[in-house]
């Protein structure tokens, strides 16, 4: 049976994995709540870097943990930023989720990356539960204009949504 005064209203239990959620600072819409997830795609050099870096600027409290998947070696686009280089995603086990992270992929081919299958699911996963209980916040910066392969467009433009967590 159910309490009247119950009816019609949720009720809101606390999750505990979620503690370290942030609010919207609506006097500031450049500083995100975190964890957020983020797309940006467009062709080359309309200013996707240069919006990721006033990101980075504009967070408040800052990220303590900034990891960089990027499929240039040799870059520089990122020098001006306290960040690791990775060459695949890391399994979560390697993400602390006491640390406030934040996961930059930089223009990668999905159908051609190494461990492909497994890194596009850890993908999905880092887009999914992973940010939101582990901490992480997630950009991916795409020129997809360019690419030629079908599945990339489909799966770039199938998770595509800006959100709040």
């Amino acid at each position: 049976m159910v309490n009247k005064a119950l009816k019609n209203k949720l009720i809101v239990l606390p999750n505990d994995d979620k503690h370290f959620h942030e609010e919207c600072d609506y006097e500031d819409l450049g500083n995100f709540p975190h964890p957020f997830r983020l797309i940006l795609a467009g062709p080359c050099n309309v200013g996707k870097t240069n919006y990721i870096y006033n990101v980075l600027l504009k967070k408040r409290p800052s990220f303590e943990r900034i990891l960089i998947f990027h499929n240039d070696d040799n870059t520089k686009e990122y020098q001006n930023v306290d960040a690791e280089y990775i060459e695949e995603l890391p399994p979560i086990e390697e993400i602390d989720a006491d640390t406030r992270n934040l996961i930059i992929i930089e223009d990668i081919d999905y159908k051609n990356m190494k461990n492909g299958k497994n890194q596009r699911s850890l993908l999905d996963r880092y887009f999914g539960c992973f940010s939101t209980h582990h901490n992480i916040s997630n950009i991916i910066n795409c020129s997809i204009s360019f690419s030629n392969s079908s599945k990339y467009k489909t799966y770039v433009f199938s998770c595509c949504t800006l959100e709040k967590s």
